[in-house]
């Protein structure tokens, strides 16, 4: 059997698809240690309206990461949604562009709904792609709702290389799986098969072990079981307790399994996820997983709340209305950049930029954004206190305009704000006005400051929405301004 881990791709239901550098790079190296097969690294979606971070897209820029991390025996998949795909040629196109960071395509298929799906594979296959199809609604499959058949029936199965049942409503047991494995096997016995499991009811690795022993080639799992709602199969049981059907534990494995619980320790604080009783509930009673996970999200009810929520009738997911956002202006631009914990922005962003956006400036907003980003080759502002600036050694292409207090030491471009406190994004704005910039990119202004700070870079994105500054984040953010994913663009 081999073990496929989808951790960065299921967790983007928590994420947005948003991952910085270093969390790619530690996620790439658990991977490595834990001589795992497969991994599914994200989506290939078209452009969705409402931001989503680059694994929602998995352009080339992105993939290249890793596929230098990653040990060159791991293949790389990425995920498609049939139901988002009105275009074959677009999405054969989009795929295409980064086939030589790929092993295949998996796609997650409702079997009522599968006109395109064998179009698609054939499109898929033609630019040499394996091609996995996802079974989504496995319970359905028991009473004959849906049928192997009827899917047998339309696509040509010489085309596909994996058919995978899915859990989706964790509601599954060992002898359902069972049941599932011996119908999938008669109507596609030349075709590998896998399991990917949900842990509703505490069952994903018990329901592993039945699908290996049923006849299953390929077990998906995630680091920590981190994935919608109740989560899944534990990658790190992937390894441990099913070592018996795979071998794969090595010398490297215990650090793996340590790095691992590291990580997930970390968005442990961020995200809540695992086998709570209303996912068991919800199971029992066939509700998907995000009508839980919305409630329990809300941080309001009590658990039995969530329950009542949905028990007699699913709640209605509003949807809210989102503008699209497009860039009006590309002849000029420039970009603030605030101060974050870790790296947000990187090269390639800032190279594209100047390639698609004509990209002239990036203003550092404060004494973290000038540590983390003065190594960015770009013209850039430096805009902080006087004392703070005299411990960065300054390059060619990098200005410093100085803030209370000035530096005795050096002889900086002094400025006194008047409408906030010595707040660098005031300075950036008044420059930006004056220089006549008509688009302007943010980067890391999350929203979730303190409340005079939030409330200073307020006041400061209003003002350039009155000189008629077009201002588009690029990062998450909960300001009044647009918001943009890049990635959505890439090829």
């Amino acid at each position: 059997m081999k073990v496929l881990d989808c951790t960065l791709r299921d967790a983007g239901y928590y994420s947005n698809w948003q991952y910085t550098d270093s969390e790619i790079k530690k996620y790439c190296e658990i991977i490595n240690d834990l001589n795992i097969d497969i991994v599914e690294i994200g989506y290939r979606n078209p452009p969705h309206d409402s931001y989503r971070g680059s694994l929602y897209y998995c352009p080339a820029i992105t993939l290249e990461k890793f596929q230098k991390m990653l040990n060159k025996s791991i293949e790389k998949f990425l995920m498609l949604d049939l139901k988002t795909i009105n275009d074959i040629e677009f999405t054969t196109s989009r795929l295409k562009s980064v086939r030589h960071c790929i092993s295949g395509v998996r796609i997650a298929v409702n079997a009522n709904k599968i006109d395109k799906l064998n179009d698609l594979i054939v499109s898929l296959k033609s630019i040499g792609l394996k091609v996995c199809i996802n079974l989504m609604y496995g319970h359905k499959y028991l009473n004959d709702e849906l049928s192997f058949k009827k899917i047998s029936n339309m696509i040509n199965v010489k085309n596909v290389d994996v058919v995978s049942i899915v859990d989706s409503y964790g509601c599954l047991n060992p002898d359902d799986i069972d049941i599932l494995v011996q119908k999938v096997s008669k109507v596609f016995p030349k075709t590998k098969l896998g399991f990917h499991g949900h842990n509703n009811l505490n069952l994903a690795l018990s329901n592993a072990i039945a699908a290996i022993k049923s006849g299953v080639d390929i077990v998906d799992s995630t680091l920590g079981g981190l994935g919608r709602g109740a989560g899944n199969l534990r990658t790190e049981d992937s390894i441990l307790a099913l070592n018996t059907y795979h071998r794969k534990m090595t010398e490297n494995t215990v650090k793996g399994l340590c790095s691992s619980h590291e990580m997930m320790s970390k968005f442990r604080e961020k995200y809540v996820w695992g086998p709570e009783v209303p996912y068991a509930v919800a199971a029992l009673k066939k509700i998907p997983q995000q009508v839980v996970m919305d409630l329990i999200n809300l941080k309001r009810l009590s658990y039995l709340e969530v329950i009542d929520s949905y028990k007699d009738n699913i709640p209605k997911k509003h949807k809210a209305k989102i503008r699209k956002v497009e860039i009006k202006n590309d002849s000029k631009s420039c970009i603030l950049v605030a101060g974050c914990t870790e790296v947000l922005l990187t090269q390639d962003i800032l190279d594209y930029l100047v390639k698609y956006y004509n990209l002239k400036k990036m203003f550092l907003c404060g004494e973290n954004a000038v540590r983390l980003y003065k190594d960015l080759k770009i013209n850039k502002i430096a805009i902080l206190p006087g004392i703070e600036a005299e411990a960065y050694d300054m390059d060619a292409k990098r200005e410093v305009i100085s803030l209370l207090p000035y530096s005795q030491k050096r002889n900086f471009q002094k400025y006194e704000t008047s409408r906030t406190l010595n707040n660098p994004l005031e300075v950036a704005v008044e420059h930006i006005i004056q220089k006549n910039i008509p688009t302007v990119f943010a980067y890391g202004f999350s929203g979730k400051d303190s409340i005079s700070l939030t409330n200073e870079s307020t006041l400061e994105f209003s003002w350039l929405k009155k000189h008629n500054v077009q201002l588009v984040s690029l990062t998450p953010t909960s300001y009044d301004i647009d918001s943009y994913s890049l990635y959505s663009e890439m090829l």
